[in-house]
């Protein structure tokens, strides 16, 4: 989002065309180095060396100076062709030169990154900075880089995502006014990085009492901790976010962070019984089960080898060190006020998570039903946290005694459903995929609770407990937009969040700014740019859009269909240009497809939509079930009779006067965009 205003917003990136580039700052300021710290000479050899005028303005002794300072605090060297120094050919601010409008903003922060072996991985477009991620660590985040950019404005000094959180910053100290930074990106563009370093600038920059530092620790603990549990390799992606997340901080007047909430939204639970091929479940798991110590492991019934559980075996794919980032999440060493559960001395961050004593886990064993109970728990007092898992039945015992429930009622709600007919309650065996189901549900439904649960669990430790005149600064991470070879139901909610956050972004920077171009009555070669609210219409449409359509094939009783809806689908989309399902690609010729796939036919059970990032095929498979997300009276009735008071906590809707379904998908989905 603009970091300015928009009467200031035309002056910056005017000022920013008038700025020297790269090549002549440094060869001013080793001019300057060269003949005895002289301004003058300095000066004379600038005009000289690039062709400048008396007329035009030179760099001042006070801006040679600043250069100075800058190039020796970021480490710059020059590089020289025939004696003179070789001018850049890519622009630290692509709005600086004409060129740029032609030249992708990303291929522009690659040149740059290259250009300067590594050292930089970003570029100015206006006040947005663009940053690749370089896949290694640079040393670019230090507290003396947090000084340079928290005292200076934007394009003072090389790009850096330290300078647009010095922008915000500083706007919302000295000019009292609330902040916001959107973090967007395709999967694995360093999204989370990014967003993290914005955390660790605010951290630096601000106040360092005793009570400040403390909430500031809090806050920059979080990170660690919601990744391990939102986090999880995917295809592109060895730690990427499977939930959106939205942090406050709130600031005084001073600019001394109060306290802070965290917003978690669309957390994708359906990877914690199915994950594609080569990917993984949460990270958590595989940090419990690689990283405790055996006396834990046995206290929890649990075992290393990660083969023994159903889904945690369907990839061997170990990228990351789970053991040392286990053992740095107890950080035994933090005092008890700045831990994110305080108030148990003698533990971290994940030994809150794991102390608790009535619960654990069992192992993996075939099984003699046509179902599966994968819902083993570790209760805590500060967390949740279950192995899924298959069982004998002669085990369901240990199960129900680690849950605190009796073996009568959590058997029949997972092999049966009770239905209201007359007034009357019958009870209807399931199926073992009908079981299944129920299984699978219960898994998600627990995980995607306790995540909400622990998220609150932080805001209530990292709360704003002073009241007065506050402002805030709010951290965007957003989902990556997502293209794999297989697309489902997950990547279609992700990417439509992408068009919501586009079409936002787009309205912001180029659709309002042009217009206050228009009233202001300047001259501007107008910018064409996609509106996308064709495709977010498409999807989000009252009663002809894709998400009713879904909605509607999961209201009908009995047996639900991808089938239908996507021949529903093909009926609707017929002369939309922007969605393509069989049978209709014919008539569309101007529609434009992913690369490999077929321009003139689809599977039968796949659509594409034309996104602002490319076209994407969808596969429908499990579209219309995934949408449903409602869980079935009798598991939540059975989760609420279990003795331990989270359960009763996490499952509500489980008392039987209150006994209600709660809301599916689509309902939560319009309250989080």
């Amino acid at each position: 989002m603009p970091l300015l205003p928009p009467s200031s917003r035309l002056q910056s990136v005017l000022i920013a065309m008038e700025l020297w580039n790269r090549a002549q700052r440094a060869f001013a300021v080793k001019a300057f180095h060269k003949n005895g710290d002289s301004f003058v000479i300095a000066q004379r050899e600038f005009r000289g060396e690039f062709g400048i005028h008396r007329s035009r303005a030179v760099p001042s002794a006070h801006v040679i100076k600043t250069w100075a300072q800058n190039f020796e605090a970021t480490g710059s060297t020059l590089k020289k062709k025939g004696g003179s120094v070789k001018t850049a050919r890519t622009p630290e601010n692509v709005a600086a030169v004409r060129e740029a409008i032609e030249l992708s903003p990303r291929r522009s922060a690659r040149r740059h990154a290259t250009a300067l072996g590594l050292s930089e991985a970003s570029t100015y477009i206006g006040d947005v900075v663009v940053s690749v991620n370089p896949y290694k660590k640079l040393a670019l985040y230090s507290g003396e880089l947090v000084k340079a950019y928290r005292c200076r404005g934007p394009y003072q000094l090389p790009p850096h995502i330290y300078a647009i959180a010095g922008s915000a910053y500083r706007f919302l100290r000295d000019r009292n006014e609330d902040q916001c930074i959107v973090v967007s990106g395709e999967s694995g563009a360093g999204k989370t990085e990014a967003a993290r370093i914005v955390l660790q600038f605010v951290a630096l920059a601000s106040g360092q009492s005793r009570e400040v530092m403390i909430m500031k620790e809090r806050l920059v603990q979080a990170g660690p901790l919601l990744e391990a549990f939102g986090n999880a390799k995917t295809y592109r992606n060895d730690n990427s976010s499977r939930f959106g997340k939205y942090l406050d901080i709130e600031f005084d007047y001073k600019g001394d962070p109060l306290g802070g909430t965290i917003t978690n939204y669309l957390l994708e639970k359906s990877r914690v019984t199915c994950q594609a091929q080569g990917e993984r479940n949460f990270h958590i798991f595989y940090q419990l089960l690689t990283g405790a110590d055996i006396q834990l492991l046995k206290s929890l019934k649990l075992q290393r080898n990660l083969d023994n559980y159903a889904f945690l075996r369907s990839s061997r794919i170990h990228t990351r060190n789970h053991k040392e980032q286990y053992q740095e999440s107890r950080e035994p060493g933090k005092p008890a006020e700045c831990r994110v559960c305080p108030g148990n001395p003698g533990s971290g961050v994940m030994n809150e998570l794991v102390r608790f004593h009535d619960a654990a886990a069992s192992r993996m064993r075939p099984t003699a039903l046509s179902f599966v109970l994968n819902c083993i728990t570790k209760m805590a007092e500060d967390f949740l946290v279950y192995s899924l898992l298959t069982v004998w039945p002669s085990e369901l015992y240990d199960v129900c005694e680690l849950v605190g429930s009796d073996q009568a009622t959590l058997q029949g709600a997972m092999t049966s459903r009770t239905l209201e007919e007359s007034q009357d309650f019958v009870t209807a065996d399931l199926s073992a995929s009908e079981a299944t189901y129920a299984r699978d549900s219960l898994c998600k439904a627990l995980y995607s609770r306790l995540f909400t649960w622990l998220v609150n669990k932080i805001n209530e430790s990292t709360k704003v407990k002073h009241y007065g005149k506050r402002k805030v600064l709010g951290i965007l991470d957003v989902y990556g937009f997502e293209m794999f070879e297989r697309n489902g139901f997950e990547q279609f909610i992700i990417n439509f969040c992408n068009e919501k956050l586009h079409q936002v972004v787009m309205e912001t920077t180029l659709k309002e700014e042009q217009e206050e171009y228009v009233h202001e009555g300047i001259e501007w070669t107008p910018i064409e740019f996609f509106n996308n609210s064709v495709i977010c219409e498409l999807i989000e449409k009252n009663n002809h859009g894709i998400l009713s359509m879904l909605d509607e094939e999961c209201l009908k009783s009995g047996v639900l269909s991808d089938e239908v809806f996507l021949r529903k689908l093909a009926q609707c989309c017929a002369d939309n240009s922007h969605c393509e399902v069989k049978g209709t690609a014919v008539s569309h010729r101007n529609f434009v497809t992913t690369p490999g796939a077929s321009d003139n036919s689809l599977p039968p059970n796949c659509f594409r939509l034309r996104h602002y990032a490319g076209t994407v095929t969808y596969n429908v498979c499990g579209f219309v079930d995934k949408n449903n997300d409602i869980l079935h009276r009798d598991l939540s009735l059975a989760m609420y009779r279990c003795e331990h008071p989270l359960l009763k906590t996490l499952f509500p809707e489980g008392e039987w006067h209150t006994l209600r379904n709660i809301n599916g998908l689509r309902s939560s989905l319009d309250e989080q965009l």
